[in-house]
């Protein structure tokens, strides 16, 4: 019995779809420098990053994203990562932060 409950939650775990992102998505491509040196510019920070992601509500509580990705984000890993901050938001353990658009 144990293990039909267990094979039917791993059945349902598995066939679960992934969320998808119902607000606005702008996605910026780049060389990967200039979204090292746009990154800087926006954070301040000299942390080395391939990819980065704002995101937040409008005044009218609607979500918005904006991804900036390398042009040669071949097997778009960064851009899913980036995505997964529009979807989640903060998930990397620092503190979640919004900006108004």
């Amino acid at each position: 019995m144990v293990r039909l409950i267990l094979l039917c939650l791993l059945v349902v775990g598995c066939t679960t779809a992934a969320p998808k992102y119902k607000g606005k998505l702008t996605v910026h491509y780049g060389f990967p420098k200039q979204i090292q040196k746009d990154w800087e510019l926006f954070s301040s920070s000299k942390t080395p990053v391939r990819g980065w992601a704002t995101w937040g509500k409008t005044q009218e509580g609607k979500d918005w994203c904006v991804i900036h990705v390398p042009w040669d984000d071949k097997d778009r890993a960064v851009y899913k990562h980036e995505l997964r901050h529009c979807i989640e938001g903060q998930w990397h353990g620092g503190p979640a932060v919004y900006y108004s658009q």
